[in-house]
């Protein structure tokens, strides 16, 4: 059942961009980091539990003892460690980018700078949190489990303010064509005031809010996450529906800045951001009908 959720994600996402730039998505310095860092992590904290926990990719029964769970433990653990560590390697690129701002090939860098969330939230989302919850027992402790929710929601959110600040960071380029420096302090303030407040930070028009597409990518990615993870686990689903609109965001902008328009940018961003927001709609939707599940008055009726 993993490996069945995991392959319509991969096909989703291959059939997303594999017309549209695929070059765009391979960067042998970001899979390098990634990969590096995850393998210097198994080293480090469980080499055992990794090899035990991959043997369940193309297994459809999960038998419940004290290694399995200790391996759920692990990969919960795991799935953290790979979300942060892209993050990182997100920001790392943002800085990297911030210091090529010349407007006839800025698009190019802040495109690559993107890639390392990309690969983490595929390997944390759709291969090692199934894992974990895979061989997680229901009787794990609940303070763990939201502690893993909350760790996600906050990395999601540093995600999705750093998207916004790199829109913004492109829109400098584009408003100064001669510009061959790197961002200035001054304007560094700018970037995060536009970022925070402003509701599309690269332009003040407001256009629609509807996108079929994204409606889609985000419904089957959330339809192969539930295969490849089994039974529902209400603690993880507004986190991970916002980590797959993030994901589709990202993926969006960078095809953006593989075929770059100045004149198009705007709305180009706006576009590219919908799956975010429905994954934040979704999310707290998902709240909503927990919060309703859980009243006494609604057990009773079921």
């Amino acid at each position: 059942m993993i490996f069945l959720g995991f392959l319509i994600f991969a096909l989703l996402f291959c059939a997303a961009v594999i017309f549209d730039g695929f070059a765009f998505f391979f960067d042998s310095i970001a899979v390098s980091y990634i990969l590096l860092g995850i393998a210097g992590y198994i080293l480090l904290f469980g080499g055992k539990k990794f090899h035990l926990g991959m043997n369940t990719f193309f297994t459809f029964s999960f038998p419940a003892d004290d290694n399995t769970a200790e391996t759920g433990r692990f990969f919960l653990r795991l799935t953290e460690f790979t979300l942060a560590w892209g993050l990182l390697g997100m920001v790392l690129g943002t800085v990297w980018a911030m210091t090529k701002l010349d407007p006839h090939t800025i698009g190019q860098p802040i495109a690559f700078s993107l890639l390392s969330i990309i690969y983490a939230i595929c390997l944390a989302v759709f291969l090692f949190l199934p894992i974990a919850l895979r061989l997680s027992p229901p009787t794990l402790s609940p303070a763990f489990f939201g502690q893993t929710s909350i760790f996600q929601l906050l990395l999601a959110i540093g995600c999705f303010f750093t998207l916004r600040c790199l829109a913004v960071v492109l829109l400098f380029a584009v408003q100064t064509p001669n510009r061959l420096g790197p961002i200035q302090p001054e304007e560094f303030g700018s970037v995060i005031f536009r970022a925070t407040f402003v509701l599309n930070p690269v332009d003040n028009s407001f256009g629609r809010y509807y996108d079929f597409k994204s409606i889609l990518v985000l419904a089957v990615c959330w339809l192969a996450f539930r295969l490849a993870s089994g039974k529902q686990r209400n603690w993880i689903a507004a986190p991970v529906i916002i980590l797959i609109g993030i994901f589709w965001s990202v993926v969006n902008f960078v095809l953006m800045l593989g075929n770059f328009d100045s004149q198009m940018y705007g709305i180009g961003f706006m576009v590219s951001m919908f799956a975010a927001l429905y994954g934040f709609l979704a999310a707290a939707c998902f709240l909503i009908a927990d919060h309703l599940q859980s009243r006494p008055s609604y057990a009773k009726m079921n």
